[in-house]
């Protein structure tokens, strides 16, 4: 997969950041340009409260899904199948789920709230409840 290209180049730098090689500027223009992601200095000075490097790493080499406009019933299910199969695969989660929220307009955490707070197995059920309108009209 692509994001496997990015992950040493992206380790590398934060690790010259880290060793004082190169100053936070350089580093957070670098990873963009080559993970397309806008990471802050405050996640590269503090991503180790949360992940270690490689899963920070990870997470920032992941690609997004740029076809998300275009995900049908068939695509999504797929996609949601794939986060429960892949419950350890944080990086793969969180790509999958920014799609679907942004395909179906949800807010973000939407997803993560269905199958891990809701507790929701069934890719179907999970689905039904994003193609639910929640909107609030005024």
């Amino acid at each position: 997969m692509k994001y496997l290209e990015n992950f040493e180049p992206i380790k590398k730098i934060i690790l010259d950041l880290e060793n004082e090689k190169i100053d936070v500027k350089s580093a957070i223009i670098q990873i963009k340009k080559i993970s397309n992601k806008e990471i802050t200095e405050y996640e590269l000075a503090n991503y180790w409260r949360s992940d270690g490097l490689n899963e920070f790493v990870r997470n920032t080499a992941m690609p997004e899904l740029e076809s998300w406009n275009e995900i049908d019933d068939k695509r999504a299910l797929q996609l949601i199948k794939e986060m429960i199969e892949k419950i350890n695969d944080t990086a793969l989660i969180l790509r999958n789920a920014t799609a679907l929220e942004k395909r179906f307009r949800k807010s973000s955490g939407t997803v993560m709230e269905l199958v891990f707070q809701k507790g929701i197995e069934s890719e179907n059920k999970i689905l039904t409840e994003l193609k639910k309108d929640t909107v609030i009209k005024l």
